[in-house]
């Protein structure tokens, strides 16, 4: 599952049917880059990209703010 916007969509109908009352998920990607220059000339690369997920839950007048870094499918269900 790459598509952001269909785990998002998964995510807060599996909480729902779990047992939340209510939920709200989003879904975010992120990109570093950093160069590190040296005598006038490129010494360093680096680069980074990261995805990650939020969820609020309300559940029996509860609150719960959780998030997750790891997206994949049966990650998701355990989550």
């Amino acid at each position: 599952m790459s598509d952001l916007l269909e785990i998002t969509r998964r995510v807060a109908r599996l909480a729902v049917a779990k047992g939340a009352n209510e939920a709200a998920a989003g879904t975010y990607k992120a990109r570093h880059v950093e160069v590190a220059w040296r005598d006038g000339r490129i010494e360093k690369v680096t680069e980074a990209t990261t995805r990650g997920l939020g969820l609020d839950l309300y559940v029996d007048g509860r609150y719960a703010s959780v998030s997750t870094s790891d997206l994949r499918e049966d990650a998701l269900d355990r989550f």
